[in-house]
Order: structure tokens, then C-alpha cells, then sequence
């Protein structure tokens, strides 16, 4: 596993979450 390929998709997902979050707020 490459750890920071891991990290770049994690962070990549968080940043998304983040984006919807902000474009949609529940």
C-alpha cells in the first residue's frame, strides 16, 4: 500500500465532504 496515495485520496475525499457541505447545508 502507498501511504501517501492513501493520504492524497483521503484527503481528496475530505475536501469533498467539505464542499458539499458547504454548497448544501442540512
Amino acid at each position: 500500500m502507498d501511504y501517501n496515495k492513501d493520504q492524497s485520496y483521503f484527503l481528496a475525499g475530505l475536501n469533498q465532504f467539505q464542499l458539499s457541505k458547504s454548497l448544501f447545508p442540512v
